[in-house]
């Protein structure tokens, strides 16, 4: 079962080997979260690929958005720039010096946000950080956002600009300035802890594992590739491999620790049964033979990633009479207009979880970001929207490679998060990772931007 999809995915890492960027974050995306799947180890009862429909639904889908970045590379690119950037050396002390007090700014932004969030957390009452299950509960279950959650809402994505920041810039930032603009990540980290959730934490080790990449890959051209020192490349290794495990760590103790035993005291069992899903035999021995705690974290974490596409084989199945034009991608835009527009994210959201429901599925479940597009502009919309966001995709990561400022280089990061988030959400329904978009697009086409020019020198390739 979904071979053909695995045999795509894999064609299309060997095609782009020389460029990856977007083709491989959403390719081996897709491979991640299929691969317990298609290696039999796991079994959801409702994805059964008729005729294999789903299996050529996929390809049509992702294909489109690899169609997109192909476009661009093969037909918009030539003629306009070279298919590599031509090696530079390039000022980076200059490039920091203009970006720091927009950093600064950032850095008061996001203590604001910080600060902002700890008082609705105090507001919530009743229920604190040693029961996490009353506390997802009463999270959950707000009538309304306080002023201060929607004011946090807003700014908390100047934590992750901060952190992108330093880590970008370590080499020319003091000892003091690099602990000082990465502790607004605590604040972005307790998102996740004042909510007993884990997107946050999720969000932050796919920022630090890809921007450690695209740091490399950005600074490590021409005159600049200057090998790194052993001890320094070992911290880096340490560092991203220490930030990794505690995010992990967390993520499955939230898997544990949000369990209150209402149902089962083993959770496996009870997700288990609402995800319709069980292991192969010879993974079910090994997953039994565990104790309930880690069993209950990894029948989560298998969940998390897998039952995503697994749920998108029944919802084709569903017939859309309305389409909700973008607000289901775009929620927090469409909730700002829905008295203009009568498009409600909210329904659209109630409307998708009675029709799973309905079909016999879990109507909380994801679905994949292609069930959102669907709902938003159909079936030869959303293979559109993928084509153009695939032609987006590919010139935002070469703007990147080009190092046309340091917000490129945001921006080409963020087109990665969003192809690795395609198996699971639409990565601009996240509030933050939008915000931090709209304003690395903003900072870097500002009229005065060029006041301050980055100085580069092309040099000839080694």
């Amino acid at each position: 079962m979904l071979i053909g999809v695995a045999i795509f995915l894999l064609v299309a890492l060997f095609a782009s080997r020389r460029v990856k960027g977007p083709v491989w974050a959403v390719s081996l995306a897709w491979l991640f979260c299929l691969a317990p799947i298609i290696s039999g180890a796991v079994i959801y009862g409702y994805l059964v690929d008729k005729d294999g429909l789903f299996s050529l639904s996929l390809c049509m889908f992702i294909g489109a958005y690899l169609g997109g970045v192909a476009v661009y590379d093969a037909v918009l690119l030539p003629g306009r720039a070279p298919a590599r950037p031509a090696p530079v050396a390039i000022d980076y002390r200059r490039a920091f010096d203009r970006v720091l007090p927009v950093a600064r700014v950032c850095w008061c932004l996001a203590m604001v946000a910080t600060a902002f969030s700890y008082i609705d957390f105090t507001l919530l009452g009743g229920a604190g950080l040693d029961d996490l299950a009353a506390l997802r509960d009463s999270y959950a279950n707000k009538a309304s956002a306080s002023a201060f959650a929607q004011i946090a809402s807003i700014l908390t994505w100047a934590c992750l600009f901060c952190y992108i920041f330093a880590l970008f810039f370590r080499t020319e930032l003091s000892r003091l300035q690099f602990g000082m603009f990465l502790l607004p990540i605590v604040g972005y980290f307790l998102l996740s802890v004042f909510s007993a959730g884990r997107q946050a934490a999720f969000q932050i080790m796919l920022v630090t594992i890809l921007l450690v990449i695209v740091t490399r890959l950005v600074r490590g051209r021409g005159a600049a590739r200057v090998p790194m020192k052993r001890a320094l490349l070992t911290r880096e290794r340490l560092g991203v491999l220490a930030i990794s495990a505690a995010m992990v760590g967390y993520m499955g103790y939230i898997a544990v620790a949000r369990n209150d035993g209402a149902i089962s005291d083993d959770k496996s069992e009870v997700l288990t049964a609402i995800f319709d899903f069980h292991f192969a035999p010879g993974v079910e021995r090994v997953v039994q033979a565990m104790g309930s705690g880690l069993r209950g974290a990894i029948v989560e974490g298998v969940i998390y990633f897998s039952s995503s596409p697994a749920l998108f084989d029944p919802f084709l199945n569903i017939h859309w009479p309305k389409l909700y034009l973008g607000a289901m991608s775009f929620p927090f835009f469409f909730h700002q207009v829905e008295a203009f527009t009568g498009l409600s994210p909210t329904a659209g959201l109630l409307a998708k979880v009675d029709a799973i429901n309905a079909n016999g599925q879990l109507g909380s479940g994801w679905a994949t970001s292609m069930s959102s597009y669907l709902i938003d502009f159909g079936t030869v919309g959303t293979v559109v929207f993928l084509f153009i966001m695939g032609v987006y995709s590919g010139y935002a990561w070469r703007r990147a490679l080009a190092f046309d400022s340091f917000y490129t280089v945001v921006i080409g990061l963020l087109v990665l998060i969003n192809a690795v988030y395609m198996p699971l959400v639409p990565a601009v329904s996240d509030t933050n990772l939008l915000f931090l978009w709209l304003f690395c697009l903003i900072m870097h086409h500002r009229p005065y931007r060029y006041l301050l020019p980055v100085k580069r020198t092309v040099v000839a390739a080694e």
